[in-house]
């Protein structure tokens, strides 16, 4: 006869699991719940079409990463119990596109808002920044929870996005003086807080130091500001440029950033492309004939 003792711990599992992605959804959408009885609909509308530009990448890649990744996760913590490196290794990887991709669109937000949306949407721009310079670090904590699951963390993951949720709720309503610079300044401190939440919680259940997980992005974030800061500069120099010929701030942040980076960190560099020839099938050091 079928005895349900055994399972007890999956059930577990799977309903911590189950309210983890009921609350996931319940913060990514409160902001949205909590402004829609503050502000009318035209501005709701402008807010939601920001934040819709602003995590679409995201929203694309993460769902897809998690598939992915926690099974990997999980073998390797059969294989040798321990899946620390890989995923240090993968943070320290994925810092490195992202921090400059979403920082520089942030810096270009206002020409890209007008060439695709159009001159009437322009009014979203510093909310857009406001939102996209704060997705790196949602990416990260959702890097991270694939390897608290696998390590059977199913409850932490649920606790740090009813905690997320709870200061979300918190920051929304003490921004909304602030009207929807407010609203968007409370999303991006979620960021910031699930990111923390995820950096020191998760950190002690996979017994990674939180300080080995920031060193690990740290030079990625640094060269970014950087990057960020020579645009801003160079804006500042050309402020006759503009709409489409503000483009020119995507190939000089891309410059910047790549030269910053090899002259600063050759070795990490030299790992990545080594990774993306292993990943293209190609021996590094060796061209095609």
């Amino acid at each position: 006869s079928f005895t349900p003792g055994g399972t007890e711990e999956l059930f577990k599992f799977g309903a911590f699991v189950a309210l983890s992605e009921v609350l996931f959804v319940a913060y990514n959408r409160v902001d949205v719940v909590i402004a829609g009885r503050y502000f009318d609909i035209a501005q709701i509308g402008l807010y939601g079409v920001a934040i819709q530009l602003a995590t679409m990448l995201m929203a694309k890649s993460v769902p897809l990463f998690n598939v992915v990744a926690f099974p990997a996760f999980a073998r390797m913590n059969a294989l040798t119990g321990n899946s620390n490196e890989y995923l240090i290794t993968t943070l320290r990887f994925a810092s490195v596109l992202i921090f400059p991709v979403f920082f520089g669109v942030a810096m270009v937000g206002e020409e890209l808002i007008g060439i695709v949306l159009g001159s009437k949407w322009l009014e979203i721009s510093l909310l857009f920044g406001i939102l996209v310079v704060s997705v790196p670090l949602r990416i990260l904590a959702y890097i991270i929870s694939p390897a608290m699951l696998a390590a059977g963390g199913a409850r932490v993951n649920m606790t740090n996005a009813f905690l997320t949720l709870v200061f979300l709720t918190g920051a929304l309503f003490a921004l909304l003086p602030l009207g929807l610079t407010g609203v968007a300044l409370a999303w991006s401190s979620a960021s910031v807080c699930i990111f923390l939440l995820t950096l020191v919680r998760g950190g002690r259940l996979l017994s990674v130091p939180a300080s080995r997980i920031l060193t690990g992005i740290a030079p990625a974030f640094a060269v970014a500001v950087v990057m960020c800061s020579v645009i801003f500069a160079a804006d500042l120099a050309l402020p006759g440029v503009q709409g489409v010929w503000g483009l020119y701030k995507v190939p000089l942040g891309a410059l910047v950033y790549v030269a910053l980076f090899w002259l600063f960190f050759r070795r990490r560099s030299e790992e990545l492309f080594h990774v993306v020839a292993r990943l293209t099938g190609r021996r590094p050091g060796v061209s095609g004939s």
